[in-house]
């Protein structure tokens, strides 16, 4: 089933992910992006998909990540030191 940007659970979604803009969050990285090599992904502690550029070294550990980017299904940001 595809969601429309008007679906209730798309709304809701979309909330609750702009809620993390700009703050740190606790990630367990799980390796390369599908999609981009070069862009890891990873899952906060609410189950939702975080991407990150970063050295895939990092898989199975945890990293701080600072969120830039929302959208309704994931976040993008950037590690913090």
């Amino acid at each position: 089933m595809f969601l429309d940007s008007s679906s209730t659970s798309f709304r809701i979604s979309a909330r609750r992910t702009a809620s993390y803009a700009g703050k740190v969050v606790k990630v367990l990285c799980d390796g390369a992006s599908r999609t981009d090599p070069d862009t890891l992904t990873g899952r906060t502690a609410g189950n939702i998909s975080v991407f990150f550029a970063g050295d895939p070294a990092l898989t199975g550990q945890f990293v701080s990540v600072r969120i830039g980017r929302t959208e309704p299904f994931a976040l993008y940001g950037t590690i913090e030191k």
